[in-house]
C-alpha cells in the first residue's frame, strides 16, 4: 500500500504544479482542478476548438472512464455488459471497472453507457473505489444533515455520508440548508471534482488494512453417505467436440456428452466447441460470426432489426448453442445459430477485413471473403487516410471509426471521413456543368478500357446528365447534388445496370435482399425525385422518421447505412465515390468544408432561435451528426436543421454543451 500512496502523492503533486501553467477556458473555473487532473491522465479529451465542456451531462460510461484513468485500472478479459462489446476507449474502460467491483449493470445484463448518472449513484461509485484503493471506511460516521437527507435513496445514504466526511462531497448552500440534489444528473465539471477529490483523500490518509477474519473450525457433521453416481455415456454417443488449435490448425480434440459439459471446457480463445455430427462451431471465446448469406439481427437495446449482407463480418460477444449474440459496428443483438451465419473461432482466422495507407496517402479498405485463408478478395478506396495512420501497418476497425492496430496497443485513433460523416442538407461547390462533365470523362475511361459491359457507356448511362437534375434537386430540396450523384454511381454500377437501364432505377429503391421488387421508374428525374420525397427526408433525414439515425452515409454504426443497406460499407463506398469525384474537380468541397458536430446525448433538443424559441425537433440518439453554421454565438450553435420548415431548409440552434464538434479527414 506504501507503494501506492507514493505513486498517488507523486501524481498529484506533478498535477498541482502545473495546474496555472497557462489559461484557457477552464482557467477559473469552479472545476479547474478536476478537469486538469483528468485531462492530465488522458480521460478527458477536447474537441477541434480545444473546449472541453464541464457544464454538459456526464454519462455512466464517461464517469466509468474517468474512474479507471484515476485508478489506473489493469486490463481484463472480463465481459459481462450486453451492450459494452466493442473495442473503444470507453468500453474498454468500463469492462476494467466492472472488473475493480466498482460499477454493475442492470438485470438485463447490460450497463447503458449513455445514460446519465445522478449524484447519488456517483457516491455510491466513488465508495466502491475507495472499497477497491483498500481505503477503511469503517469507522467514518454515516450521518447527514442536508436539507434534503429524505430524498437520498436508502441504499445510497451511507455513500453519500462517506464522501461527505472526506470531502469528496459538497452540498449547494441556499438560504434554507444546504442540499445534496442527490436526484439530478452530474456534469462533466462536478464528476471531474469528485474524482480528483477522491485521489485527494486517498493520498491525506494512509488506509487502515483490516485483519484477516478469525477461520472458526467447522462443527462436526455426521458422516454422508456415498452418492451413487450415475454411468458415464459412452464417448461413442458424445454429441459434442472441443478442439484445440495452434497455428489456425487443430491439433487436439475431445467429446463430451453436453453442451454444458463442451462449454465449461472452453478455456481459451484456442479452443471452440462442435457438434460432432455436422461439424459447425457452436460456441467460442472469441472469434467473428460470418454471414453466410442475408441474415437479420434483432438488437438488444429496442428490439428493433437491422440487416447484414452476405460475407459480413461481426464482431461475437456470446453463444447459448441455440442463439449468437455479436456486436455489429457495435450495435449488439442476436442472431438466431443457423446455415445463414459461421462461427469462426479466433484459433482458425488468418486474417479478416482490415485497412491500409497507399502510396498517396489514401485509406484503403481490404475485403477478405474467407477469414481461414486470410487473402484480400477485393478493396477500394474510403478517403484520404488519417494522420495519424503509419505506413505499411494494418489497421482494423469494426464500425469504421474507431481503429486498432493489433500489434501495438498505444497505436489508436478515431477517424471521421468527412464525406462519410456530412449530412445531407448540405451543399456541393461545384455547378451542373462541373457534374456532368465529370460524369462524361469517368465514363469515357470505362469505355476504353474495352470491356463489353462499358460499350457506349457514355451514351447508354443513366448518368448522362444527372448533374443537372441533381443541382436541381438540391436547389428544390436541400439535398447535397454530389450526395445523388455518389450514390448512384454506388447503386447502379455507374449507370449501366439491368434496374438502371430498364427500370431507370439508380438507387436500388424497393430492390431488397429479402426479394427483388424491380420499381419502375418514368424518368431517372423522378426517381431521383422519389428518392428524396419518399426515402430520405421524411425518413432518414427527419430525426422523427422511422429509419432515422443520422442524415449521412454513415456506416452500420450510424447513419443512413443501418437502415437502407444491409452491407456494412455502403455507406463508406458511397462516401468513397465523392472523395474521388471532389479530389478530380479540385477539391472545392474539401476546401470549403463544413463544419460538423455529433449529439452527446439521447436527447437533445433544437430550438428555432438562438435566445430560444419554440423546440423545432428532439435528437434521440447520441451521436448524431449536424453541421455548424456559426460558432460564435454565445451558449449556442447554429446548425442546419434535419426537419424541414415548411418544405424548407432552416437554422436551428443547439446548446454548446449538447454537442462535440468532431475533427474530420477529408
Amino acid at each position: 500500500m506504501k507503494k501506492i500512496f507514493t505513486i498517488l502523492s507523486m501524481i498529484l503533486l506533478l498535477m498541482s504544479s502545473s495546474l496555472t501553467t497557462y489559461a484557457d477556458s477552464l482557467t477559473g473555473t469552479t472545476h479547474e482542478q478536476g478537469m486538469r487532473y483528468l485531462i492530465k491522465k488522458g480521460a478527458i479529451l477536447p474537441d477541434t476548438n480545444n473546449q472541453y465542456y464541464p457544464n454538459a451531462i456526464v454519462t455512466r460510461g464517461q464517469f466509468a472512464s474517468f474512474l479507471s484513468a484515476a485508478l489506473d485500472l489493469p486490463e481484463t478479459t472480463m465481459n459481462p455488459f450486453k451492450d459494452v462489446v466493442g473495442s473503444t476507449r470507453q468500453d474498454i474502460a468500463i469492462r476494467r471497472v466492472a472488473n475493480a467491483g466498482i460499477v454493475t449493470g442492470y438485470e438485463d445484463e447490460t450497463f447503458r453507457p449513455n445514460d446519465s448518472i445522478s449524484r447519488q449513484h456517483m457516491a455510491r461509485m466513488i465508495v466502491r473505489s475507495l472499497n477497491y484503493l483498500k481505503y477503511d471506511t469503517s469507522k467514518i460516521p454515516t450521518t447527514l444533515s442536508f436539507a434534503d437527507t429524505q430524498d437520498i435513496a436508502i441504499a445510497h445514504r451511507d455513500a453519500v455520508a462517506i464522501g461527505v466526511a472526506l470531502g469528496i462531497i459538497k452540498g449547494d448552500t441556499q438560504a434554507d440548508g444546504t442540499y445534496f440534489k442527490p436526484g439530478n444528473n452530474a456534469t462533466v465539471g462536478q464528476a471531474a471534482t469528485f474524482v480528483f477529490r477522491l485521489m485527494n483523500a486517498v493520498e491525506a490518509a494512509k488506509p487502515v488494512t483490516p485483519a484477516p477474519p478469525t477461520v472458526q473450525a467447522p462443527d462436526p457433521t455426521p458422516a454422508t453417505p456415498p452418492v451413487q453416481k450415475p454411468s458415464p455415456v459412452p464417448a461413442a454417443h458424445h454429441k459434442y467436440i472441443v478442439p484445440t488449435t495452434k497455428n489456425q490448425t487443430i491439433v487436439s480434440q475431445t467429446s463430451y456428452a453436453t453442451l454444458a459439459e463442451a462449454m465449461k471446457a472452453v478455456q481459451t480463445n484456442e479452443q471452440f466447441v462442435m457438434e460432432k455430427d455436422t461439424g459447425r462451431v457452436v460456441y467460442m471465446k472469441s472469434g467473428i460470426v460470418f454471414a453466410n448469406q442475408y441474415v437479420e439481427m434483432t438488437l438488444n437495446s429496442n428490439r428493433d432489426r437491422i440487416g447484414a449482407a452476405t460475407n459480413s463480418q461481426m464482431e461475437y460477444v456470446n453463444s447459448d448453442g441455440k442463439k449468437v449474440t455479436v456486436s455489429f459496428a457495435n450495435q449488439v443483438g442476436t442472431i438466431d445459430l443457423n446455415d445463414k451465419i459461421e462461427l469462426i473461432p479466433t484459433g482458425l482466422i488468418v486474417e479478416r477485413d482490415h485497412y491500409t495507407m497507399n502510396a498517396n496517402g489514401q485509406l484503403i479498405h481490404h475485403l477478405v471473403s474467407n477469414l481461414k485463408e486470410g487473402k484480400t478478395a477485393a478493396s477500394y478506396v474510403v478517403g484520404k487516410a488519417p494522420a495519424e495512420m503509419k505506413k505499411n501497418t494494418k489497421y482494423y476497425s469494426w464500425n469504421g471509426v474507431f481503429f486498432t492496430n493489433k500489434n501495438d496497443k498505444n497505436d489508436y485513433f478515431d477517424y471521421y471521413n468527412y464525406y462519410q460523416f456530412l449530412p445531407a442538407f448540405s451543399k456541393t461547390n461545384y455547378t451542373a456543368q462541373e457534374l456532368n462533365n465529370y460524369i462524361l470523362n469517368m465514363l469515357s475511361g470505362l469505355e476504353k478500357t474495352g470491356s463489353s459491359q462499358y460499350k457506349n457507356a457514355t451514351k447508354r448511362s443513366k448518368l448522362v446528365g444527372l448533374g443537372t437534375i441533381a443541382k436541381n434537386m438540391e436547389a428544390r430540396y436541400g439535398v447535397n447534388a454530389l450526395m445523388i450523384i455518389s450514390l448512384a454511381i454506388n447503386e447502379s454500377g455507374n449507370g449501366l445496370s439491368a434496374k438502371a437501364l430498364e427500370y431507370n432505377n439508380l438507387f436500388g429503391l424497393n430492390v431488397r435482399d429479402t426479394g427483388d421488387q424491380k420499381d419502375y421508374f418514368k424518368s431517372v428525374e423522378a426517381n431521383v425525385k422519389a428518392l428524396l420525397t419518399d426515402y430520405w427526408i421524411p425518413n432518414y433525414i427527419d430525426p422523427t422518421g422511422k429509419f432515422a439515425n443520422g442524415a449521412v452515409f454513415g456506416s452500420k454504426y450510424l447513419g443512413f447505412n443501418m437502415k437502407y443497406a444491409s452491407d456494412p460499407y455502403w455507406g463508406a463506398k458511397a462516401a468513397g465515390h465523392y472523395y474521388r469525384i471532389d479530389t478530380a474537380l479540385g477539391r472545392k468541397d474539401a476546401k470549403n468544408a463544413y463544419k460538423i458536430g455529433l449529439t452527446r446525448s439521447d436527447k437533445t433538443n433544437v430550438l428555432s432561435s438562438a435566445s430560444g424559441g419554440k423546440s423545432l425537433y428532439q435528437y434521440r440518439q447520441k451521436n448524431y451528426p449536424v453541421i455548424i453554421k456559426n460558432d460564435r454565438l454565445n451558449n449556442v450553435y447554429e446548425i442546419i436543421a434535419d426537419k424541414h420548415t415548411n418544405e424548407k431548409v432552416v437554422s436551428g440552434y443547439i446548446s454548446k454543451d449538447a454537442v462535440r464538434i468532431i475533427k474530420t479527414t477529408q
